[in-house]
C-alpha cells in the first residue's frame, strides 16, 4: 500500500507552510525531512535556519497552529494533530510564527518591564 496517507501513519512526509507576522510565508520540509512524530523544537530547528525567518533563534519562536500554541517542544506534531489527515496529502498544513521577545521570563509577567523604565536614556549623539 503504498502511498497511504491514514491517520496515525507517521512516516508520511509533510510540507509546512511557515506564515509569519509580517504576512511573508516560505514552505519547510519539501525534502521528507519533516514527519508526524518531528518534535516541535526539530521544527524550529529546521525554522530557524531559514532566511525569511530572520534567522529567529529557537528559544524566541512561537508556532500557532488552528489557534493553538505549540508550546511543548518535546511533543510530536502528531500530538498537536498535525498530519494526522488535517490536510497533509494536499500541502495544506500552515503555522504561524511569532517572534517573542529577547530574555527568559519577559512573558511570565514578572519584572521584566520595570527593569526598563529605571534605567537612563541615552545621551544624544554627538
Amino acid at each position: 500500500m503504498t502511498g497511504d496517507v491514514s491517520s496515525g501513519n507517521h512516516s508520511v512526509s509533510l510540507t509546512l507552510t511557515i506564515r509569519l507576522t509580517s504576512s511573508s510565508r516560505f514552505d519547510i520540509g519539501s525534502c521528507g525531512s519533516i514527519t508526524p512524530s518531528s518534535t516541535v523544537r526539530s521544527v524550529k530547528e529546521i525554522i530557524s535556519q531559514r532566511e525569511e525567518s530572520g534567522r529567529c533563534a529557537v528559544e524566541r519562536q512561537r508556532l500557532i497552529y488552528k489557534g493553538r500554541i505549540l508550546s511543548d517542544d518535546g511533543r510530536t506534531l502528531a500530538d498537536y494533530g498535525i498530519g494526522s489527515g488535517d490536510g497533509a496529502s494536499s500541502g495544506g498544513i500552515v503555522l504561524y510564527l511569532v517572534k517573542g521577545g529577547g530574555g527568559g521570563n519577559a512573558s511570565a509577567g514578572g519584572n521584566a518591564g520595570a527593569a526598563a523604565t529605571n534605567t537612563a536614556p541615552a545621551p544624544p549623539p554627538v
